[in-house]
């Protein structure tokens, strides 16, 4: 392959949809999990609603991008192949990251994912949204740092606020106004939640 000399366009949001485990293939999840979960196609398939904030943004001229980095470990375990997830976090500049937790099962894969994206770009912000995300967001902000937001139910009203926010550097100071989000702040990182439609 020949690197391109041109710089690589950054992302205002990168969507990102997370395989069920990056360990499932040496650690098999138990419990209420069968056996094949994230290692077949069962739940590889990106929910439908974040195809519609991907839209959302675009028709409004941001920058946004999405990758389903469950089918690429998939296609990589398929053919066994590596799958270097640092390698294709750091080709894949954004102001944010957007991660997918709607499904329990996506739970060990997507916090593997936010955790690998804040130690590889420390500056980043990373959200996540779904029904799980939404139903925790709780343990998710007091028990894992690398997290930044969670977004609370319906995303639809929230994702183009946030985003400009972002973009323009200002989150702090209208993340009050952006309804239905839950964050950490403040010196003591406590988590505020704002109004919920």
């Amino acid at each position: 392959k020949i690197e391109s000399e041109e710089p690589r366009m950054e992302y205002d949001v990168l969507f990102l949809h997370p395989p069920s485990s990056f360990k499932k293939v040496k650690y098999p999840l138990s419990g209420i999990f069968p056996d094949e979960v994230g290692t077949n196609d069962l739940f590889l398939h990106a929910p439908v609603g974040l195809m519609a904030l991907y839209h959302r943004l675009k028709k409004q001229g941001f920058n946004p991008g999405f990758l389903n980095v469950g089918r690429l470990l998939h296609r990589a375990i398929e053919q066994e192949e590596s799958f270097d997830l640092v390698h294709l976090i750091k080709n894949l500049p954004a102001v944010s990251y957007g991660i997918d937790l709607h499904w329990a099962v996506h739970t060990p894969g997507a916090l593997e994912l936010a955790e690998t994206i804040k130690k590889t770009i420390p500056h980043s912000f990373i959200f996540l949204g779904g029904l799980t995300s939404t139903y925790f967001y709780q343990e998710l902000l007091e028990d894992f740092p690398f997290i930044d937001a969670v977004v609370l139910g319906e995303a639809d009203e929230v994702i183009v606020p946030l985003i400009e926010a972002l973009k323009r550097s200002k989150l702090h100071s209208c993340k009050g106004k952006i309804p239905n989000l839950a964050y950490r702040s403040g010196v003591d990182r406590s988590i505020t939640v704002n109004r919920v439609r």
